[in-house]
């Protein structure tokens, strides 16, 4: 895009800057304070003051970009990060133009802000910004979205055949790939590399300042654009370019490959166009996949969840998926890291991670996930501009100091604390409070002596209850030992449970059952899946363990997954681990390995702040020894082979064992030699 753009005048620049960066702050202030919240009145007011008749004088039009603005064509005469932030927001609700009108109270731009706080893919399910906002009776502040077919039309033509200008409209997302002659010829060269199209996706994502959101919504335009362009002009490239295409998209992140796929079925909901991404995926070859998968778990900070979903969203069946992963380890072990020590226990770990299914929410929002993140920049940013007034760049700089946010999250929790004295309300704000006090504990910006004397200080004039006593858990510790069989005539297969009373986690003996569970039923490497599933071939799953509950007796539990006709087979095959697990003890390379897999865990399970937080909170809930996680991998470690086997004979009585099995009576052949067959009755009462 030309640099050479007018700049709006020095009183003009002010004001949006003072605009931007009012809005900033209340926005903040308004996702996470009440509406009385002194916090709300002082940042509402600035932005009041700031579009007042008399600042103002007359409506405001401003034309948004991914990372800026522009007033009747021109822009601010300095950069500003708040600016940029401001126009970031807007464009990642996809808003093209806002127009202020002079002269809204506190109530209209409260009201407006929360609109803004929300998840834009929410608001694009309720038929996008422009119309909630209407429906929200808005009048001070008018929004126009960004219309791409409209500008597709009107565009058309205008790029020629520079990348960085592409780049730079599927940014803005006001104009698509030409179709003149220039163009289609740089189609054509771009369709028969893979490579080019990766780089182009990737100066993409390079240059998107929003988040995944409208990351993913730019490559997806392009895309969109790009195989229309093809299809109409030279259809006999599609397959090809496709499959490039399908290349590129798997050297994406798992994150932005997630957010193609959202994107796409967003915009199949709401215009009935085909689910491109569908065509995409089906031309990515098994190598692609393959190293999609490897190059994530190479790389260092990959989130193993988003890994997994992303790859379960390309490779639907679970054969299939095992199939590609083992294909995967392959050029992960040709890496550094196939080399380290503990790469099968890590490997076995993440396979295991990748075969499971997610389905999570992010528990931000971008905007506020951005605004923690960048605060200190803005302050920073402020603090270089020499125009602003010594005062109110020191009071910019006080008013969003971290130590300043979380004094006003404090003074929050204290006043709740002090005021609300309602079980009832306290039902809806637990959830807030406790997410501030993790927040504040994850940071640890406090001073531990001080807060518990704030505290105690707000509280000691509620009267005292009684101690907590939770719910008495509700289990039967006597054997039922019997085969129970639950009809189920429309499937071919059979869902196999073998189980008995369980124990708990402060049981002396845990850390020799978690070694054991491992060796037994844990991953790829255990004895269960090697014998039952690889060597014989019964099972397309199994796994097995002793479960352990914090407050409450687990469960021994051993599940399979089996064809109808081999049901009675597979369940001999695992009273034949059982007994197996109980006479032989684990050789050296079992023990070794099984301890490092537990101990190499520890990677995943407790990689983050809030993660060890959780847990360590459980701990205090449940009684447990602050040091618990330091006791449980010395424990691991300590655990021998003897131990092992005296564990199996004390904890697992195969004589006790339920074995439940749910499945089609009319294919299950020879149960009746496991035991006497009960019937279960799993119908429905009073349906047709």
């Amino acid at each position: 895009m030309s640099d050479d753009v007018e700049l709006l005048g020095t009183d003009e620049t002010n004001r949006i800057v003072d605009l931007a960066r009012a809005c900033k702050a209340a926005q903040r202030s308004v996702l996470l304070y009440p509406q009385s919240h002194p916090a709300i009145a002082a940042t509402l007011g600035r932005i009041v003051q700031t579009t007042s008749v008399a600042a103002l004088g007359g409506a405001m039009t401003i034309a948004v970009l991914p990372d800026d603005i522009r007033i009747g064509g021109r822009k601010p005469a300095r950069e500003d990060e708040a600016v940029a932030a401001f126009a970031r927001l807007l464009h990642e609700h996809l808003v093209g133009e806002i127009t202020i009108h002079p002269g809204a109270d506190k109530d209209a731009w409260f009201t407006f802000l929360q609109l803004l706080g929300r998840a834009p893919d929410e608001l694009r399910a309720e038929g996008g910004i422009s119309r909630v906002w209407t429906t929200m009776a808005g009048r001070h502040v008018e929004l126009r979205e960004i219309d791409y077919t409209e500008v597709l039309r009107e565009r058309q033509g205008s790029l020629g055949g520079r990348w960085d200008e592409i780049v730079a409209n599927c940014l803005e997302g006001t104009t698509s790939l030409s179709l003149d002659d220039e163009m289609m010829t740089a189609l054509a060269a771009l369709a028969e590399d893979g490579d080019r199209i990766a780089e182009l996706m990737g100066a993409v994502d390079e240059r998107s300042s929003g988040g995944v959101g409208a990351k993913s919504a730019a490559i997806m335009r392009m895309i969109r654009s790009f195989v229309k362009s093809v299809s109409a002009k030279q259809p006999e490239m599609l397959d090809a370019m496709l499959r490039n295409v399908a290349s590129a998209v798997g050297q994406l992140t798992p994150e932005l490959l997630i957010g193609l796929l959202a994107e796409d079925a967003a915009v199949h909901a709401d215009t009935g166009e085909d689910k491109l991404m569908e065509s995409v995926v089906s031309h990515m070859s098994e190598k692609a996949i393959a190293g999609f998968v490897s190059r994530n778990v190479i790389a260092e900070g990959t989130p193993t969840d988003r890994l997994a979903q992303a790859f379960q969203a390309l490779v639907n069946e679970t054969q299939d998926r095992e199939r590609l992963l083992s294909m995967a380890k392959t050029e992960v072990a040709a890496s550094p890291l196939g080399g380290a020590q503990g790469f099968d226990a890590v490997w076995t770990h993440v396979a295991q991670k990748l075969l499971t299914s997610y389905a999570d929410k992010s528990f931000v929002s971008d905007p506020y996930a951005r605004e923690l993140s960048t605060a200190r920049a803005h302050a920073i940013d402020v603090e270089r501009v020499g125009d602003d007034p010594p005062d109110r760049v020191t009071g910019w700089l006080t008013s969003v100091s971290t130590t300043a946010v979380r004094t006003l999250d404090i003074s929050l929790l204290v006043d709740l604390l002090r005021i609300e004295k309602d079980d009832a309300r306290w039902g809806e704000l637990m959830a807030p409070v406790v997410h501030t006090v993790e927040d504040l504990l994850l940071v640890g910006d406090f001073d531990s002596a001080a807060m518990e004397k704030t505290v105690r200080a707000a509280l000691e004039a509620w009267p005292r209850g009684p101690a907590f006593q939770g719910p008495p858990a509700s289990f039967r510790r006597e054997a039922r030992p019997g085969v129970f069989l639950a009809a189920k005539s429309d499937v071919n297969q059979s869902s196999v449970r073998l189980s008995h009373v369980g124990t708990t986690r402060n049981n002396p003996d845990f850390f020799a059952l978690e070694v054991m569970n491992q060796i037994f039923g844990g991953g790829f490497a255990s004895r269960l899946f090697s014998e039952v599933r690889s060597r014989q071939g019964l099972a397309y799953e199994v796994w097995g363990g002793v479960g352990a509950e914090y407050d409450y007796p687990g469960m021994f539990l051993v599940g399979m997954g089996t064809k109808s006709s081999t049901t009675a087979q597979g369940i001999r095959a695992l009273q034949a681990e059982i007994d197996r697990l109980q006479r032989e003890p684990p050789d050296a390379k079992e023990l070794a390995s099984a301890r490092e897999a537990i101990v190499n865990s520890f990677v995943f399970r407790y990689d983050s702040k809030e993660k060890v937080l959780r847990e360590q909170m459980r701990f205090a809930f449940f009684g447990y020894p602050a040091d618990f996680l330091e006791r449980y991998r010395a424990g691991v470690e300590k655990v021998t082979a003897a131990d092992v086997l005296r564990v199996a004979r004390k904890y697992v009585r195969r004589n006790e064992l339920s074995i439940l099995v749910v499945g089609n009576p009319g294919e299950i052949k020879g149960l009746e030699s496991i035991g006497r067959v009960q019937r279960i009755d799993i119908s429905i009462p009073g349906a047709k």
